[in-house]
């Protein structure tokens, strides 16, 4: 991530599930979370946590997906860009 590409204002929002099966447990999801944690960091993302999902967040908890979908589409509406609440 740290030659990671600007992506200027355009909002992103970062969703994570934690649903995983036995081969991603332990260390590997302690990397995975920290991962999306620096993807977040990086774009000034707003990072949801789908805790009733897995990989399929779609598929598990729609309702998150698309409540992210009309955030980020309300704040290119408005030309701003997300920003966690507690970022200058």
């Amino acid at each position: 991530m740290r030659n990671a590409p600007a992506l200027g204002a355009v909002p992103v929002v970062v969703l994570t599930g934690t649903q995983r099966n036995m081969l991603e447990r332990g260390k590997f999801a302690q990397m995975w979370y920290a991962l999306q944690d620096e993807i977040a960091t990086t774009y000034h993302a707003e990072h949801l946590i789908a805790a009733h999902s897995g990989h399929y967040i779609q598929l598990d908890q729609p309702e998150l997906v698309v409540s992210a979908i009309s955030r980020v589409l309300a704040q290119v509406a408005a030309h701003q860009s997300l920003r966690p609440a507690n970022s200058p």
